[in-house]
């Protein structure tokens, strides 16, 4: 019987292995496994197909065993991260602020923008960048900082009280002279006043004192009534035995516009499982290029078939 090859890519091909000797006609095979197995290759991108084009909601890892959504975020658009900021369960709802970074930036200035009364939006959207810009900076609860901006000025720039605190933030020109020199930028108390009349460094100085506050009182419920009433009386009552919080309007205030803001964060965000715990995880065994076509014999100096392999050289890990 007449014993012929055929490749299955070219029309008509074949070569009688009866009209080749021996060693000739293994050589002959050989080499057309070889070109076969290169253009089988070639369509599947060497077996790495999964992880250099990531599905949606897929998470792919190679050598380096990445786990999580570390790939996906070089395909999605910029985002806030608050992953630094210390997470609190009791004070203020127990929102899971570093998951903000699975939205975009415009996703979450969006929904933070369609959280506030209607009336009060035109004027935030003005200062939703600069507010969030500066909470990541000093890793501070972004939902925090807007919820007391809200109360403190309901985002009126030219807000100012009794007491001559001013701007969105409400910071008194003394608070000012301090935080300017905190931020390293000493500054006389004529242009300290100045500064906190600029919506930037309004901004900027709120947001630094509360998570200099956060820092000092350990939790966000004291640093909220510190920004309030001032750490110094905050001090004095805790060391009186008195309590602190209680009963205290501007901290209700503050609770309830963060309530408002992190509605629809938890709606949208937080009642879906994150996206690493939705796919699985695919994990290349590191190989050369060599080694997925050929596995050298060095006794005979004869390539062996690569299917022999296969298993191993294309294993995947399911998890």
């Amino acid at each position: 019987m007449r014993k012929t090859i055929a490749k299955p890519f070219n029309n008509g091909l074949s070569i009688n292995l009866d009209q080749l000797e021996g060693p000739l006609a293994t050589a002959v095979f050989y080499l057309l496994f070889v070109l076969v197995t290169l253009f089988m290759l070639s369509n599947l991108s060497y077996g790495l197909l999964e992880v250099k084009i990531p599905r949606p909601n897929q998470i792919v890892s190679g050598p380096a065993h990445i786990y999580g959504p570390a790939l996906l975020k070089e395909i999605q658009k910029p985002s806030y991260h608050f992953e630094r900021v210390h997470y609190e369960k009791k004070n203020f709802g127990g929102v899971h602020l570093d998951r903000i970074s699975e939205l975009s930036k415009d996703q979450f200035e969006a929904l933070l923008l369609n959280s506030v009364p209607k009336n009060l939006r035109q004027r935030f959207s003005l200062y939703i960048p600069i507010a969030l810009g500066m909470a990541e900076k000093y890793q501070v609860d972004p939902f925090w900082v807007i919820s007391v901006m809200w109360t403190e000025s309901h985002f009126d720039v030219y807000a100012r009280s009794h007491v001559n605190a001013m701007g969105l933030m409400q910071v008194l020109p003394e608070t000012g002279l301090f935080l300017s020199r905190k931020l390293n930028r000493p500054v006389t108390k004529e242009y300290a006043h100045q500064m906190i009349q600029h919506p930037r460094f309004n901004i900027e100085m709120g947001v630094y004192f509360l998570g200099r506050l956060r820092e000092k009182f350990g939790n966000t419920r004291l640093a909220t009534v510190a920004y309030n009433m001032g750490p110094s009386r905050v001090r004095r009552r805790m060391s009186m035995g008195l309590p602190v919080g209680v009963r205290n309007n501007y901290l209700n205030k503050v609770r309830g516009h963060y309530r408002l803001l992190t509605l629809e964060f938890k709606k949208q965000v937080m009642s879906k499982p994150r996206p690493y715990e939705m796919t699985y995880v695919v994990a290349e065994r590191p190989m050369t290029f060599i080694d997925k076509l050929v596995a050298i014999d060095s006794k005979s100096n004869t390539a062996l078939p690569l299917l022999a392999k296969s298993q191993s050289l294309f294993s995947k890990t399911y998890l």
